[in-house]
């Protein structure tokens, strides 16, 4: 299995488990993870979603081998976008624990969390430019609103990576932690969420997320792109190149 789902204290904690690959992302897991987030949404007891990753991992990102074969279907039909609409739309506060490697869908995920907490391990990165693809989960709106118009344009224009000191400065991540804590911190503030009335924190998260241009416009149009762009022959050629010089490492 390789999203694990667990429920204690008005908190379901979702866990991205496959440290063998270092979490990255199967088709199968961003459908499970799409189930995960709604069935949490719509249970009356459960008040917050953690996101986490297991063996120190967030998530290394898409599973590249698994997208070249990416389906030719309507984006809103795929996979992960099934899982990003369900993030998206989720009603309830979602916060991430982020510990190791959180690359590409591992960072944009992260802006559309109420509070993310990152240990001292944490590497970011929007890789989308090497690889000849776009950004995703309307990060391309939501990074520039968050962490300012010019640091969001160097990290989408070089996919660099970066620290979680430069991510907590820019204000992608909310609080950075010890090593090993990020989990416990964030289902401690998730417990504390869990005390508030869940109609209110529905009420109050609606609020915040009132936006000039819905989210989901943004993200279909990022997505159209990318799979667009994910069926390029010279995306596949960046992506088989970038798979080959990391099996020769």
């Amino acid at each position: 299995m390789s999203i694990l789902s667990s429920q204690s204290e008005g908190v379901v904690t979702l866990t991205l488990s496959r440290s063998e690959k270092k979490n990255a992302l199967t088709q199968a897991m961003y459908l499970a993870l799409a189930k995960g987030i709604n069935e949490a949404a719509q249970n009356a007891d459960v008040k917050a979603i953690v996101l986490t990753g297991e063996q120190g991992v967030f998530t290394a990102g898409n599973d590249l081998h698994d997208f070249l074969e990416f389906p030719d279907v309507p984006p809103e039909e795929t996979a992960p976008f099934q899982f990003l609409t369900a993030l998206a739309s989720c009603q309830i506060p979602i916060i991430a624990a982020v510990e190791g490697p959180a690359i590409g869908i591992g960072s944009t995920l992260l802006l559309h969390c109420e509070r993310v907490f990152a240990d001292q391990s944490a590497i970011f990165a929007f890789p989308f430019i090497n690889l000849g693809l776009v950004a995703e989960a309307a990060s391309s709106l939501l990074l520039p609103r968050q962490v300012g118009y010019q640091q969001a344009a160097d990290w989408l224009l070089t996919g660099e990576a970066f620290t979680s000191d430069q991510a907590l400065r820019a204000g992608l991540v909310g609080e950075q932690t010890q090593a090993g804590e990020a989990y416990h911190q964030a289902f401690v503030y998730a417990k504390k969420l869990a005390t508030k009335s869940r109609q209110q924190l529905i009420e109050m998260k609606r609020l915040l997320n009132r936006a000039e241009e819905p989210v989901m416009d943004r993200m279909l149009i990022e997505f159209e792109l990318f799979a667009e762009k994910l069926r390029d022959p010279s995306a596949m050629a960046m992506i088989e190149a970038f798979l080959a010089s990391r099996s020769k490492k």
